[in-house]
């Protein structure tokens, strides 16, 4: 074989790694294998979750506006302080009831069909920044599989968490696109480009800090594509000056923040912040590579023998034997195994990288927590994207010092597929909850349909005896979950409605519901239209004044708990 005929190789080879798209049957078979990873990950329980907490009460919103219409819909939302900097969200949200109303199957179903064409970008983006075709296929199907941002799969009111991840991805594909595209198609990617950044930035901010890093992607794209010999690029002058509207873009988006976002701002001044912040990402590391990395199998042990589920087991190991078999088959051989080595390392450290730009939003503020379970966690989104290209880096890291070729394609398909498997318990085992939590809640609102077949305008029903989680999910925990659902039962607006949980105070002018350590309360006056139902005795105690409330809970309930575990607002009850 002569010198021309290797060399055409190569760049055919090339080629077909880098013009990927559309072209090639290989790629097709990929978009399949994650589709069919993404199915088997939600099949357990995507029938069975429905709404909880903030949902509700958005949710009533749209039941009792007088437009029924989308416009209607995106109104009545969009004026909520904490939804007026996220204009997306409001459209999303708005769009999902227009589309499905109280069915939660449709809008779950629409959420996870977001995820999996965010992830099939983010596949043919690693494609395109020359990632070998068996590292972007195991970085994308651990992704899909991760349960560090459990609450975005399974949350109505997160959604726009996951929209906000694919129009990061698309704008970051539009704009590698641009570098190929010549005349008046690189107009057309640039346009896509900013309208990805600018939506994106309106339904969520955690990827926002990501942007910044897309110049570097796609200038790394470039090198690559000029030296190939073969790549068509747009020229350098050309794509960095329409870079330039990124940032213009960027800079509108964040005024447009700054002037509408209602938890804007840190507290304590800015050394006090930033060791919040490195707490924060102390914290974040702790849960991201130690309890889901290096303390997953306990996490596994955990789940199979305190909630052990036949299905959940069963399927995770069809789930761990479909990437163990397509990924070792996607393993080319590799004769020079450990020239791989530098790569891993380069894969593991950008996974770093990613994994911190994900937290960088909250430079800017202080409303994160960091849970494993919790509805806290959906802020994690992100910060996944680099755990798993991290995760993935280090078991092809470590698999390079494996003593032969065939052993490292052994090996690194089997860490993968058991990374996998692991992932798969965690993530459902999780979702066992929040589908018991909707049971629940069904239980409870048929109850009180039940005793109360209506309820006088102005009512405030206070109930007791329910416990607010069922471990991370919520059931009940507020006045605008409670509220909203009875508000939708009853078709009326003026509703009010708590639960009892140690966090009641009796105080002489009514009782106050405290929420974050004190930082949300709701008053709930006394009047002759205030109850107290304790749903277990099935028992109605009217409340006009503190005495009757001080008499109700020194009868029955003193110690406010219900002999419920404990759990904590945004992040429920522990359950690793």
């Amino acid at each position: 074989m002569n010198l021309s005929t290797l060399q055409r190789i190569k760049e055919k080879s090339f080629m077909e790694d880098y013009f990927f798209s559309f072209r090639s049957r290989t790629v097709w078979m990929d978009v399949a294998f994650l589709s069919l990873i993404m199915l088997f990950s939600i099949i357990l329980y995507i029938d069975k979750i429905g709404f909880y907490s903030d949902d509700w009460i958005y949710l009533a919103y749209y039941k009792t506006v007088a437009k029924q219409s989308l416009k209607g819909f995106y109104d009545v939302l969009i004026v909520s302080p904490n939804i007026t900097s996220r204009p997306v969200q409001a459209f999303l949200q708005a769009l999902s009831y227009w589309l499905f109303g109280m069915e939660p199957l449709g809008h779950h179903l629409m959420n996870s069909g977001i995820i999996l064409t965010g992830v099939l970008i983010f596949y043919f983006i690693l494609r395109k920044l020359q990632i070998g075709r068996t590292v972007a296929l195991s970085i994308a199907a651990i992704f899909i599989l991760l349960p560090h941002y459990s609450t975005d799969r399974l949350w109505f009111s997160a959604f726009m968490v996951s929209l906000s991840m694919t129009l990061y991805f698309i704008s970051l594909y539009a704009d590698l696109q641009v570098l190929q595209s010549k005349s008046i198609r690189i107009y057309f990617w640039k346009a896509l480009s900013i309208f990805g950044l600018v939506c994106s930035s309106l339904s969520y901010e955690v990827f926002m800090p990501l942007f910044f890093i897309n110049p570097f992607l796609v200038w790394l794209s470039a090198y690559q594509l000029k030296n190939s010999e073969k790549g068509q690029v747009a020229s350098t002058k050309k794509w960095s000056l329409l870079f330039l509207l990124n940032l213009l873009a960027m800079f509108m988006v964040v005024v447009y923040k700054v002037t509408t976002a209602s938890r804007m701002g840190i507290h304590g001044g800015l050394f006090a912040h930033i060791k919040w912040f490195a707490k924060l990402i102390a914290k974040a590391v702790m849960v991201s590579y130690g309890e889901y990395g290096i303390a997953l199998p306990r996490v596994v042990a955990t789940s199979v023998s305190k909630y052990p589920s036949t299905p959940i087991l069963l399927m995770s190991m069809v789930v761990g034997l479909l990437i163990f078999g397509y990924i070792y088959q996607a393993i080319r051989k590799i004769e020079k195994y450990k020239e791989s080595t530098l790569p891993f390392l380069i894969v593991l450290c950008a996974g770093f990288l990613v994994f911190g730009a994900g937290y960088g939003i909250f430079l800017s503020n202080q409303n994160a927590s960091i849970t494993p379970t919790g509805i806290g966690n959906r802020i994690v989104l992100a910060a996944s994207v680099g755990v798993a290209i991290s995760f993935v880096g280090m078991i092809g890291w470590l698999s390079t010092f494996l003593s032969s070729a065939k052993l490292f394609r052994i090996v690194y398909s089997m860490l993968i597929a058991l990374l996998g498997t692991g992932s798969f318990i965690a993530s459902n085992t999780i979702a066992s909850f929040w589908v018991d939590s909707t049971r629940k809640q069904e239980q409870i609102i048929a109850d009180i349909s039940k005793q109360f077949p209506t309820l006088p305008d102005g009512s405030t029903l206070i109930l007791d005896g329910i416990c607010p989680y069922s471990g991370p999910a919520v059931v009940y925990e507020s006045s605008w979950d409670l509220c909203g659902s009875l508000m939708i039962l009853y078709n009326k607006f003026d509703l009010n409605a708590n639960i009892v949980t140690p966090n009641l105070k009796v105080r002489k002018d009514g009782l106050n519901a405290y929420l974050y350590a004190g930082a949300n309360f709701t008053h709930h006056p006394y009047n002759d239209k205030m109850f107290i139902y304790h749903i277990g005795r099935k028992s109605i105690h009217y409340i006009p004044d503190s005495l009757a409330a001080q008499k109700y809970f020194q009868e029955f309930n003193p110690t406010f708990n219900n002999d419920c575990p404990t759990g904590a607002e945004g992040m429920g009850v522990e359950i690793f």
